[in-house]
């Protein structure tokens, strides 16, 4: 087991962590087992605010894979707002490339997004930006 899930918060109010990251690059992967990145849980508290953690990042990068385990990136539990997921990414072969985003069945607070100007109260969900920038400093 590879686990660099983030724990839970000890600290009434606060939010949970994120989970970690994991990069395997190898030419064989094979075996079972579980590897997590996983948020961190806020406190559970009646009047706690703090969110869950995000999920982490998992990349595999192999030539052959029969993998029969586990690779989740969660986000971490709260009663106010869900951590949002985070990615596994697969490479096998030079041509099979999967990315997979699952929350575990969690949802965000608030199914939709009322003001995409101003996404600093949006939690528990995962963005992907398809493309590329150029930042010169």
């Amino acid at each position: 087991m590879i686990d660099v899930s983030a724990a839970p918060t000890i600290n009434k109010g606060s939010g949970g962590g994120s989970g970690g990251s994991v990069f395997l690059k190898c030419a064989r992967f094979h075996g079972k087992g579980k590897v997590n990145a996983n948020g961190g849980q806020s406190s559970l508290e009646s009047s706690d605010n703090g969110g869950g953690g995000a999920g982490g990042r998992i990349a595999l990068h192999c030539k052959s894979s029969r993998f029969s385990g586990a690779m989740v990136a969660y986000g971490g539990n709260s009663r106010s707002e869900t951590g949002g997921a985070g990615t596994v990414y697969q490479a096998k072969n030079q041509s099979e490339r999967i990315l997979t985003i699952d929350n575990n069945g969690k949802k965000p607070a608030s199914l939709y997004i009322s003001n995409y100007r101003n996404v600093d109260r949006d939690g528990g969900r995962t963005w992907i930006i398809m493309g590329y920038r150029t930042v010169r400093v």
